[in-house]
């Protein structure tokens, strides 16, 4: 961050959290174990906590104008198990080789379907706070699709 705030003093600098992948410690992924559902999510807590650190170190060290933006509010409940599944699973993109029959995983497992994608990009119709150092990915502006029809995006916070 302190990279971005010397070749740009004046930019605001959003950091982008991730989910929780899992709702039910992914009991409906074959394979899949409670504890590992439990450490993998637990991961995203880490990584919320260490990067609102970093945000705060940014902003109080070299005066930074970062937030930090927690998407994990958003995804309860949606996560992959959850319903509705905002959240790809494992997504198969098809052989990875000729004489593979093992399908290949697409990039976009693990990662949010685009529907939801809209509500945890950072824009001009989200406001930051200039005192608050978080930011909630599900701030009331921010339009979701839902069967078709925009909807504004509960607040989480």
């Amino acid at each position: 961050m302190k990279t971005i705030h010397d070749k740009a003093p004046n930019a605001k600098i959003v950091l982008m959290g991730y989910p929780r992948l899992l709702e039910d410690n992914g009991s409906c992924v074959l394979g899949m174990e409670d504890v590992e559902g439990k450490w993998l999510n637990s991961v995203a807590d880490i990584l919320a906590d260490e990067m609102k650190g970093a945000v705060d170190d940014a902003n109080s060290q070299y005066k930074a104008k970062a937030v930090f933006s927690d998407p994990r509010g958003v995804f309860t409940g949606k996560a992959i198990c959850g319903d509705p599944e905002s959240v790809h699973g494992i997504v198969i993109s098809g052989q990875a080789q000729a004489d593979n029959d093992l399908p290949e995983p697409s990039m976009q497992s693990f990662h949010p379907k685009p529907p939801q994608v809209p509500a945890c990009m950072p824009t001009p119709l989200r406001r930051h706070s200039r005192t608050s150092n978080t930011s909630s990915c599900g701030n009331r502006g921010v339009l979701r699709t839902v069967r078709g029809t925009p909807r504004p995006l509960e607040s989480v916070e």
